[in-house]
């Protein structure tokens, strides 16, 4: 289980910098990381559905409804960093989102996200070292001045992404085609 300072301080192990105790120390190295740890982890956490920052809400509509197209409006969370699913598993609705907002015909909409405000303690591992990498890649140039070095930490960040991607998709069950039509007619509907 990592924390924020846990990540920070191994991202500038990372590049030969030391690392900091918090990241409001007064030094160039915390005001570094603190401005740049935000963007980096919501930038990571979008690139994937993490297991362990999914989460599933019921919205009610707002009161106020579209101009027109559609009769219902709902308020993203604020949390919500990408849209995996909107409707309930297998029976998803027509919606289209516009400024901050899911548009649909629908009186209630449930939404499965990924979530940008989970805590750092409850990331698996390879997502922390995801993270970790990340902020090396974006740390080293300033830090160091060298090019080579924010490069050789980018193409380190492409493997633990490969990684960490490969091994959280093996986690949940695989998704199943399911009875439909189509799939029915080229298994049963005609034969060689």
């Amino acid at each position: 289980m990592a924390s924020v300072i846990d990540i920070c301080s191994n991202a500038l192990l990372l590049v030969g910098a030391q690392t900091i105790s918090a990241l409001d120390e007064g030094n160039d190295r915390a005001r570094l990381v603190a401005n740049l740890y935000d963007g980096v982890k919501n930038a990571v956490i979008r690139s994937h559905p993490w297991n362990c920052c999914i989460k599933r809400v019921a919205l009610a509509p707002l009161s106020e409804s579209p101009a027109f197209d559609y009769a219902y409006q709902f308020l993203l969370p604020p949390d919500c960093a990408k849209i995996l699913q909107v409707g309930e598993y297998r029976q998803e609705i027509g919606y289209r989102i516009e400024a901050g907002c899911i548009l649909a015909d629908e009186t209630a909409v449930f939404l499965k996200y990924v979530s940008k405000d989970i805590d750092e303690s409850q990331f698996d591992d390879l997502l922390s070292d995801a993270i970790m990498y990340a902020m090396a890649s974006r740390v080293a140039y300033p830090l160091t001045q060298s090019a080579t070095l924010q490069q050789t930490m980018e193409q380190k960040l492409a493997m633990v992404m490969r990684e960490a991607r490969s091994v959280d998709g093996q986690d949940a069950p695989p998704e199943t085609i399911g009875d439909d039509a189509l799939v029915n007619s080229r298994f049963f509907g005609t034969r060689w």
